[in-house]
């Protein structure tokens, strides 16, 4: 058994590793206990809901998100009840008032015996993921309409599998309909 002083200075030991480990993360990380107050939180979230770390200590989503507290309850207490981990998206508007979107996954808190302490969270601003991917579709959308509307007949040849992606002007081209050119290979197009 090791005496006071060093168990003491264990603890703070591994208190700043983990200190260390939640400040290292780009993500938004906390933990909340069984009622849902705040117990730990990385500077990264207080940052981005425009709080100190000490602020958030004891708030709940009450305090924070008054209009989507209930949902975030329910979410929380259904990892409570079944000590499953769970993954969401959901939009939030930050400190500077811009809407985010976050990628949230709460997992249970546990202590050493197994008993449910409350929920660990983990979040990412995945916003630029999906302005991109808004972006690329839009894009997409758009070369199709052009495609489409100049008479003209495109595709995108697999050289692994020599499948070919038909788009554009297929049935006034082929007379084949776009689901029967999908079939056409590069055998057949060759042979055409």
């Amino acid at each position: 058994m090791q005496p006071p002083l060093a168990l003491e200075q264990t603890l703070r030991e591994r208190n700043a590793l983990l200190r260390s480990i939640l400040e290292s993360s780009p993500d938004l990380i906390f933990v909340k206990d069984r009622v849902g107050r705040y117990v730990m939180v990385n500077a990264n979230l207080a940052a981005y809901l425009g709080y100190s770390v000490d602020e958030l200590m004891g708030k709940t989503d009450v305090d924070l998100f008054p209009d989507q507290a209930a949902t975030i309850r329910q979410q929380d207490l259904h990892i409570l009840k079944t000590g499953v981990a769970d993954t969401s998206e959901d939009s939030f508007i930050n400190s500077a008032g811009v809407e985010t979107t976050l990628l949230t996954t709460k997992s249970p808190w546990r202590d050493a015996d197994g008993n449910l302490l409350g929920i660990v969270g983990v979040t990412r601003d995945v916003s630029d993921r999906k302005r991109a991917e808004a972006a690329l579709k839009e894009s997409e959308q758009r070369f199709r309409l052009v495609a489409e509307q100049t008479e003209q007949m495109l595709y995108d040849y697999n050289v692994q599998t020599g499948a070919i992606q038909w788009v554009g002007a297929i049935e006034s081209i082929t007379g084949d309909t776009p689901a029967e050119f999908q079939q056409v290979n590069i055998a057949a197009w060759e042979a055409r």
